[in-house]
């Protein structure tokens, strides 16, 4: 399947997006939290997987994404730039 060549905005919209995403990981108060997110969310790595590469187990896994992500929402000045952000059209 041909992907479409993104555009100048399509660029700058996802340096935007990618910067936003950045600065909320570097906020997260443990290293592990920001790499169980990362390694789910972006290289999609299942649960055993996370834990296996982090020496924890999966059910430590589970805390770690449910603290990281509780953290990340208690941020409200993320979820302004986030939603600022989908609210582009």
């Amino acid at each position: 399947m041909l992907r479409t060549p993104a555009t100048p905005q399509d660029e700058a919209e996802r340096h935007d997006l990618v910067s936003i995403l950045l600065t909320a990981l570097a906020t997260l108060p443990d290293r592990r939290q920001r790499m169980v997110l990362i390694w789910g969310y972006l290289a999609e790595l299942d649960d055993d997987e996370i834990a296996q590469r982090l020496g924890i187990t999966r059910n430590y896994v589970h805390q770690l994404r449910h603290r990281a992500l509780n953290n990340l929402r208690k941020d409200q000045a993320l979820l302004a730039r986030l939603q600022s952000y989908l609210d582009r059209d």
